[in-house]
């Protein structure tokens, strides 16, 4: 169960580090978002009509509540914690700690290479790409973004109608 943990959090940090340069408005509003989306598209694929745990767990209501409640709080702390263990000040950003932690939790968890090596090939690509500016340029200019945004928006509105879909079945 810790290792699927593990794992759902580097996938969380992806897509949070995704999202993040498309975010719009202040910092409580970007969170906000962030955890509403979780929570709908995360809660959407684990709610569903066929599922042992929502004929078991009484009431029904809370059952669900929780299936959404959990991805939310998960979206709304991965901000907080991926902005501040990425600002340069951080404790986890100097000396050895910065080689140290990642080697630890890595040992803790080593099952999670499943996941971290594709994550990571991806974001070694990213990464030299994006130091090509010229080869990334489109991605900063004003249609590339409002497509990301509108795609980001896609996503957590499929979620929502997934999720309600999955709910009204239940009933």
């Amino acid at each position: 169960m810790l290792l699927l943990g593990a794992a759902v959090g580097i996938i969380g940090v992806a897509a949070y580090q995704c999202v993040a340069p498309r975010l719009i408005g202040p910092l409580w509003f970007r969170r906000s978002t962030v955890a509403l989306a979780s929570g709908v598209v995360v809660g959407s694929m684990l709610v569903h009509a066929d599922g042992i745990d929502f004929r078991v767990l009484e009431p029904m209501w809370f059952a669900i509540g929780l299936f959404v409640l959990l991805p939310a709080l998960f979206g709304a702390a991965i901000g907080a914690v991926v902005d501040r263990v990425s600002d340069p000040t951080s404790f986890t950003a100097q000396g050895r700690r910065r080689w140290i932690i990642p080697i630890v939790l890595f040992a803790c968890f080593p099952l999670t290479i499943v996941v971290l090596a594709p994550s990571a090939l991806i974001f070694t690509v990213w990464l030299v790409a994006r130091e090509r500016t010229h080869l990334m340029a489109w991605t900063r200019s004003r249609p590339a973004t409002l497509f990301a945004r509108a795609g980001w928006l896609g996503i957590a509105v499929l979620g929502l109608v997934a999720l309600v879909g999955d709910i009204s079945a239940l009933a």
